[in-house]
């Protein structure tokens, strides 16, 4: 995947890793501070502001001079509302700031606003569509909750844009939304063609990615074109049976694109158990975590609400394709 001897592009992802990690070099001094040690008090003041702040606590709280309020529940979404406790707002990374910013003033006049995404056909080869996110939904990644389909498929939009202005054209992407177990099974002759299509449109590409949503559930499917195999990678290492219908059509499709290109193997493997660690009871830490809200409010901040954003809805209607996969 050559990037043509251009500059490494420093990402919102990685910026927010870096400062996470810088952060880390005082892990001792922490470490010595929580558990009150002698010579606590003789660190730097500014080292104790720093290491307070981080807690969430202040100076006093944290040497245990105060006593620590309780933790409060939940801070609940409501339309029009902060996304957060408004006393937290200013300690918001900057993407998610910034964010918050722009909602307040948007649902000063319109509370239940939605945003649109506009998706050009290029992209997932259905068509000039759209995606629609509610507040709600991205309340949930303000935290760390469950994220929405579309929020995924935006995700996989930030990916394909990154890779081309970086020049890596070996790699497609397929859109979560349009190829989901409930898209399947409502609609499983439309996204068969659908995904014969993308197929034709992206044989070339020696990996294909496909997010694959069933329930409550997500795994990623990475098609090698040149080998026709399916490497399957699942945290929980769920049965294939479980997934069975995305397999079926995705070999179907296979099949046809078969009788129009030569040289393919003739059916698709699955490889299920791909090398990954166990992931049911670990938690991503929470550098990890910071900078992927952070690299996705980035782009929907500068991609999707700003008017010069690659995907920012100018209103313009469009017809959808005869062959468009409706998306439920």
């Amino acid at each position: 995947m050559s990037q043509g001897g251009k500059k490494k592009v420093v990402t919102n992802f990685d910026r927010t890793l870096r400062k996470t990690c810088a952060q880390k070099r005082h892990k001792k001094n922490d470490e010595a501070i929580q558990r009150g040690q002698q010579g606590t008090l003789d660190l730097p003041q500014e080292d104790l502001e720093r290491a307070a702040k981080e807690a969430g606590l202040t100076v006093a709280q944290w040497l245990g001079e105060e006593e620590i309020p309780a933790v409060e529940e939940v801070w609940k979404f409501e339309p029009g509302k902060p996304l957060v406790n408004p006393d937290l707002v200013k300690y918001l990374p900057t993407q998610m700031r910034r964010f918050h910013a722009w909602y307040i003033n948007k649902s000063a006049t319109d509370p239940d606003y939605l945003i649109t995404v506009r998706v050009k056909g290029e992209y997932y080869f259905n068509g000039i569509d759209m995606l629609y996110l509610e507040i709600k939904d991205i309340y949930e990644i303000y935290h760390q909750g469950a994220l929405d389909i579309a929020l995924v498929s935006c995700w996989v939009l930030m990916e394909i844009q990154f890779c081309r202005n970086e020049g890596i054209h070996d790699v497609g992407f397929m859109d979560p939304v349009a190829i989901n177990q409930k898209t399947i099974l409502d609609h499983r002759e439309e996204v068969t063609a659908w995904v014969v299509k993308f197929f034709i449109n992206q044989h070339l590409k020696q990996y294909i990615l496909l997010p694959y949503n069933w329930g409550f559930h997500w795994i990623l499917l990475i098609i090698q074109m040149k080998n026709g195999v399916i490497n399957v990678l699942d945290s929980m290492r769920k049965p294939t049976s479980d997934y069975g219908e995305v397999m079926d059509v995705l070999k179907d499709a296979w099949r046809e694109l078969r009788k129009i290109q030569q040289g393919l193997r003739e059916e698709l493997t699955l490889k299920p158990n791909f090398p990954m660690p166990e992931m049911s009871n670990i938690l991503l830490p929470e550098n990890n975590i910071k900078a992927v809200q952070e690299a996705l409010m980035e782009f929907i901040n500068d991609q999707i609400i700003h008017e010069t954003g690659e995907f920012y809805d100018t209103g313009e209607e469009f017809p959808p394709p005869p062959d468009y996969v409706p998306r439920d």
